[in-house]
Formats: C-alpha cells, sequence, structure tokens
C-alpha cells in the first residue's frame, strides 16, 4: 500500500498522457499521409500541365508509375543487367521454352566482381547527355544549380576529368576533381504514364522527366518542389526500367483480382444476411400472426 501511495500522483498523470500520445499519435499519422497525397497531387499537376502544353486539356491519367533516376553509373548497371536478365526469362516463358536447370556449382567470380566488370556504353552515353541536357533547363531556372553547369564548364575540357566521365556520371565527377564537394546529388524521376481522351482512346505510353529539390522560400509549406524538365522516348527508356515496368503490370492485375473477388465475397455476404434476415422476418410474421389468430388463453384460477 504504502508503495502504491508514493506512485500515486503518477497514476493520477497516466491517463492524460496517454489521451496525449493517443492525439499526437493520430495527427502524425494523419500529417504522413497528406504528406503522401500531396506528393502524389504535385506530380498529376505537372503531368497535367504538360498535357496542357500538348493541347490535351481533359484527358484522364490511365496509368502513372514513377522510378528514381539512377544516380551513378554502378545503379545504372544493375538496372541493365536486371532488365536484360528479366527480358530472358520473359521471352522463355512466352515461349513456352522449359526452364534450365543448372548444375550446382562454386562461383568462381563472386557478383560484386561480375557486376564490377559490367558496362554497356551505348546506354550510359544516352543518360549522360540527358544529365547535361536537364542540367542547362534547370540551371536556368534555379540559381543554385548553376554551380553545376559553371564547375562543368570549367572542367569539360581537361582530360582527367574527361576520363572520369567514362566512369561517372557529372554529379559524381565533379566532386571528385572540384573544390566544391558540398555540391548535391540531383533528385531525377522518371515520370511514365497513359491517358484516356475524351473519346475514350486509350494512348501509348508516355514519358517525362521531373526533378525534386528543396523549396528556396525556407519559410514556405512546402519543404520541395517539382518542376519539368524533359519529354523523353518511353521506349528509349525501357533498356532500365522494364523489369520495374513488369512488376508494376503485374501488381496492377493483382490489385484488380483481390478487388474483385472483396466485390464478389462483399455481395455474397450481402445475399447470405439478407437471406436469413428474410428468413427470420418470416418466422417472427408467422409466429405473430398465429398469436393473432390463436390468442393464448387465459390461465383458469381456481378458487382458494
Amino acid at each position: 500500500m504504502l508503495f502504491l501511495n508514493s506512485f500515486s500522483p503518477l497514476l493520477s498523470f497516466l491517463p492524460i498522457v496517454l489521451v496525449v500520445f493517443s492525439f499526437w499519435l493520430i495527427a502524425r499519422k494523419k500529417q504522413d499521409k497528406q504528406r503522401n497525397i500531396s506528393r502524389k497531387d504535385d506530380v498529376w499537376y505537372v503531368v497535367k500541365e504538360y498535357l496542357k502544353l500538348t493541347d490535351r486539356q481533359g484527358y484522364r491519367l490511365a496509368d502513372l508509375s514513377l522510378y528514381p533516376r539512377p544516380k551513378t553509373i554502378a545503379s545504372l548497371r544493375e538496372y541493365v543487367d536486371t532488365t536484360r536478365r528479366t527480358l530472358q526469362e520473359e521471352n522463355s516463358r512466352l515461349l513456352g521454352l522449359p526452364k534450365e536447370k543448372k548444375p550446382w556449382k562454386v562461383k568462381l567470380t563472386p557478383d560484386f566482381v561480375r557486376r564490377k566488370n559490367l558496362s554497356f556504353p551505348k546506354e550510359e552515353e544516352y543518360h549522360k547527355k540527358l544529365e547535361l541536357t536537364t542540367l542547362e533547363v534547370i540551371s536556368e531556372k534555379l540559381s543554385d544549380f548553376q554551380l553545376y553547369l559553371q564547375a562543368y564548364n570549367s572542367l569539360k575540357d581537361q582530360k582527367e576529368f574527361q576520363e572520369l566521365l567514362k566512369q561517372f556520371f557529372i554529379c559524381e565527377a565533379i566532386p571528385k576533381i572540384s573544390k566544391r564537394r558540398s555540391l548535391l546529388l540531383r533528385s531525377r524521376y522518371l515520370v511514365c504514364f497513359r491517358t484516356i481522351s475524351r473519346s475514350g482512346t486509350l494512348s501509348e505510353w508516355e514519358a517525362i522527366e521531373i526533378e525534386l529539390f528543396k523549396n528556396p522560400k525556407k519559410r514556405g509549406k512546402e519543404k520541395y518542389k517539382i518542376l519539368f524538365t524533359a519529354a523523353v522516348d518511353y521506349r528509349k527508356e525501357l533498356h532500365w526500367i522494364y523489369s520495374m515496368q513488369l512488376r508494376y503490370f503485374k501488381d496492377k492485375i493483382e490489385a484488380r483480382k483481390n478487388s474483385e473477388k472483396h466485390k464478389a465475397n462483399y455481395i455474397r455476404r450481402q445475399k447470405v444476411r439478407a437471406f436469413f434476415g428474410h428468413l427470420i422476418f418470416e418466422n417472427c410474421m408467422v409466429k405473430m400472426i398465429r398469436r393473432l389468430r390463436n390468442p393464448p388463453k387465459p390461465k383458469e384460477v381456481k378458487p382458494a
């Protein structure tokens, strides 16, 4: 008793603490949800503005997928390697070829050594040119990114920097040779989408590039801004996003199946409830009618 009495002041505040914590947790979840919705709405807003520029007002989105651009050559090579492996597997599946049963053996070359030796010159050159093009676009609109372009223009003729560009992106190579090591890596995203016209026609897949950057106005409500930087050829991007797009399609089909399954289960449950409800109602009504037609006889009271 003495032990409990010593903690009685703390116990009295415990319900208040629990209530406050519950409100804080609910507000935190709501804020995170609103932040995700806002980010999704921002991407849709950029796509909508792009549709306006291409004279397609009133079009609806049928599909939308978002992929961060590889920030390093190493990650790009892994994406391309994964895509080529996925393509081989899908071609074998479509042709009905049996899976090759590889005999168990010790790998002489580990995966990290194999990945280190990967090289895709054509794909890498495509990404480097696009990186420079979008850098020129965004540097005209944001002064912070002019540092990237100034550093690149001052280093592009140096042999050491040219050798680095054979193995790295511009954002990787600049800090390795320049004193400006505080340059931040860019946040570039590829947006893939399909639209439905006013007449109900489904378009082919399209792709644009957007860039995420910190809001220059520190007191603004939004910490980040999204800027459209380029319209790109969707087919030329498949060399590194194919496996992710395939996963997107599979997840979409699975979600549709689950939705149809839940809908069918819901209809079945409603029918069962209606059947039993109707059955119970009928039984109750039958009993009530019988009682009205044949009321129970009053019990005879025997004289004492």
